[in-house]
């Protein structure tokens, strides 16, 4: 619910970057510009294990299909109709 509202309501570009996983991004893709991934890909959600390939293809696999629809679904209304938060 917060990325959707900021989303309404700034002009800047919106980057998600905390507690992204495979079972949440579908509730964030449509409200975001960008996606910042990091411990999810890591072995156990532990940043200082390696990278797990399970995971990221596991992220990617729920990622993929959803990326043009959200780039289809999203309006974003011109900046002088946004209202501040």
């Amino acid at each position: 619910e917060e990325v959707k509202r900021l989303r309404k309501a700034l002009p800047a570009p919106i980057l998600v970057g905390s507690g992204l996983t495979p079972e949440n991004v579908a509730d964030h893709l449509p409200f975001a510009d960008g996606l910042i991934v990091g411990s999810t890909f890591k072995e156990g959600g532990d940043p200082r294990a390696p990278v797990s390939r399970r995971r990221v293809k596991a992220f990617l696999a729920r990622l993929s299909p959803l990326r043009d629809r959200s780039r289809r679904s999203v309006r974003r209304p011109p900046q002088e109709d946004r209202e501040l938060p």
